[in-house]
């Protein structure tokens, strides 16, 4: 399931009823069992933890595709001078 797929499950109103009953927050985990480095890590959560914080903190409302691909072109910047590895893939530069 690719990033966008991701961002959009609540914004596309698959599940949106049960969002407003039932959904308190979010959580993003990682299981690091397998990933044996620091980079493999990185790689597994990067840009992932933006979205899942772009799709909890924006209102239902604020939600939109485009409209997140700018920020998240400008933090891979970020990520980029830190020297960190991200899913390069998932970022439109």
């Amino acid at each position: 399931m690719n990033i966008k797929i991701k961002f959009c499950l609540i914004d596309c109103g698959l599940i949106v009823n049960l969002c407003d009953q039932f959904i308190l927050r979010a959580q993003g985990n990682v299981w690091t069992e397998s990933m044996e480095t620091t980079n493999y890590v990185e790689y597994m959560i990067l840009p992932r933890m933006t979205a899942l914080s772009e799709v909890v903190w924006s209102s239902k409302e604020g939600k939109n595709w485009e409209d997140f691909r700018q920020p998240l072109n400008h933090i891979s910047k970020r990520y980029d001078a830190m020297k960190l590895n991200y899913a390069k893939h998932s970022v439109n530069k």
